[in-house]
């Protein structure tokens, strides 16, 4: 069997249906850091040079329609190291929130 490799998100995040993140979590290449103070504020904020206005697209787009598109956000971490994300938003259903996975750009480069 060939040895497959499967793509796994950087960043996963269940938001409610306000975009506010409830959990996160980190893959390997990125488990350094600490997201604990993301919890419990909007995903907007969590992002650098104005890329609110895309989080906000993706999180009504998921709302809406069930799945938003692909977007480029700079994710900016507690500690204030910023990646280049992308990333895709999926609605969960009913009143399970959202679900946000996010690719890091820079390791893609």
């Amino acid at each position: 069997m060939p040895n497959v490799s499967i793509a796994q998100p950087d960043v996963t995040l269940h938001l409610d249906l306000d975009g506010v993140i409830r959990k996160a979590s980190l893959s390997n290449g990125v488990s350094d850091e600490s997201v604990e103070a993301w919890l419990g504020r909007p995903w907007g904020e969590t992002v650098a040079n104005g890329g609110g206005r895309s989080v906000q697209v993706m999180v009504d787009d998921a709302r809406q329609r069930g799945v938003s598109g692909f977007r480029q956000v700079a994710q900016r971490f507690p500690s204030g190291h910023e990646l280049p994300m992308e990333y895709m938003t999926v609605r969960l259903g009913g009143d399970l929130g959202l679900l946000a996975v996010g690719r890091n750009l820079h390791a893609v480069a």
